[in-house]
């Protein structure tokens, strides 16, 4: 029962959907889930549990009634740099957000993945020009939850990049308001926005 519990906890804060600004010189698509919904308390919670593993760690060595036995020297060792190291990370990962996006500058002519924290700016953490972008394609899934995967295919081997996830019937009206007409295949999705990239649908990378 908690199994289940935790199970429809996960799925329902992770079920993510995609959602369309359109700007004057570009078109963002956000990733919105329950946790970028949610975000300045996650960020928050993630930066308390840094500062908590810190306090963990000085407390093993300044509190009264440390162990400063020989043999336990090194597992405290280990314990305190595991916990430092963990600390680390929530604090990094709370300081550069939760919030994921795709940015498509049409000036600049290139695809940007975005990630922002509730009150930081938005960084840029990969930059392609649209020149090196293949295809767009769906990807499908057979078992689970119904979800179509939007991905941005490089020319060069057979990388791709991942944009976002959302239901079938819900990533075809995203479809249709991305190219700004009815689309009856895919071929036609973002090739206004994007030039020479293209729109195909496809069930597997093969």
């Amino acid at each position: 029962m908690i199994l289940s519990f935790l199970n429809n906890l996960y799925n329902r804060c992770t079920v993510e959907h995609l959602r369309l600004e359109e700007r004057e010189d570009a078109i963002v698509l956000h990733r919105d889930t329950w946790i970028t919904r949610n975000a300045r308390t996650v960020e928050g919670g993630m930066l308390v549990a840094a500062a908590g593993l810190g306090a963990m760690v000085v407390g093993m060595w300044v509190l009264p009634g440390a162990v400063w036995l020989a043999p336990l020297l090194v597992l405290k060792a280990a314990v305190s740099l595991a916990g430092l190291w963990a600390a680390a990370l929530l604090a990094r990962s709370a300081r550069l957000g939760v919030r994921v996006g795709t940015r498509i500058d049409r000036r600049a002519g290139r695809l940007e993945i975005v990630q922002s924290a509730f009150r930081g700016p938005p960084q840029v953490i990969e930059r392609i020009p649209l020149c090196r972008i293949e295809s767009f394609f769906i990807l499908r899934e057979r078992e689970g939850r119904a979800a179509s995967h939007l991905y941005a295919r490089l020319a060069e081997g057979r990388d791709a990049i991942y944009l976002g996830s959302d239901s079938d019937p819900a990533l075809e009206r995203l479809h249709a308001q991305l190219s700004g007409a009815s689309v009856r295949t895919t071929e036609a999705m973002l090739t206004s926005l994007v030039g020479r990239a293209r729109m195909r649908e496809a069930r597997s990378f093969g």
